[in-house]
């Protein structure tokens, strides 16, 4: 009688303590949520209730993303058992959505955006260079080239670009070029939302002197 008693306990307690073991949530943000290309963000989150188990996080990228970009395996990343907590690295090459799942609980959708990288320098008198980094080519597209006044940025010029080089996931634009603006003015190029498309916030160079 004991034996049965016993085994009817542990028939029952088996499920019970399987359901415990399993998490109820996982949460997942994202810091920062906007990046320059080729810059990581670091995505973190909690299991709830807090236990060692393995985080599967999983990337969305933009709709109809350039060729290069790769598609992203899902990564794998172990939570503490004291507090629940993970977090892990990502690149993206364009604007991803990522979910975390921890067996069967599954987080919301964070978005992370990514700007293409813009760079401005100033080669001569009167000659400036401009280098964009991102998946895919902005050859034949116009850039702005801006100075700002007290109200705002005005554009001086509209700057073509041109191809310079790539590699396997990355392609870079841009141009050398001649404006009169006057020394000593702030500077910078933008590459506006219609210019970059729907996988790319607008790209704004770093600001320096004529």
């Amino acid at each position: 009688m004991m034996r049965k008693l016993i085994a009817l306990i542990a028939l029952v307690s088996a499920p019970a303590a399987l359901a415990a073991s399993q998490p109820k949530a996982v949460s997942i943000t994202a810091l920062p949520d906007v990046v320059t290309y080729g810059a990581p963000t670091t995505l973190t989150g909690n299991v709830t209730p807090a236990e060692s188990v393995n985080v599967i996080v999983a990337a969305t990228p933009c709709l109809n993303p350039p060729s290069r970009v790769k598609e992203a395996a899902p990564v794998s990343v172990k939570s503490n058992k004291s507090d629940g907590a993970w977090t892990t690295l990502v690149t993206p090459q364009v604007r991803t959505s990522y979910q975390a799942t921890a067996k069967d609980a599954s987080s919301e959708t964070v978005m992370v955006q990514v700007r293409p990288r813009v760079t401005l320098a100033k080669v001569a008198r009167h000659m400036f260079r401009t280098r964009i980094a991102a998946a895919k080519s902005f050859a034949g597209k116009t850039a702005y080239f801006q100075k700002r006044n007290p109200v705002g940025w005005i554009t001086v010029k509209r700057v073509q670009l041109r191809f310079v080089s790539s590699s396997t996931d990355t392609v870079v634009s841009g141009k050398t070029f001649h404006s009169g603006v006057f020394a000593h003015k702030t500077v910078r190029l933008l590459l506006p939302q219609r210019v970059v498309g729907n996988c790319y916030l607008t790209g704004i160079s770093n600001m320096i002197h004529s």
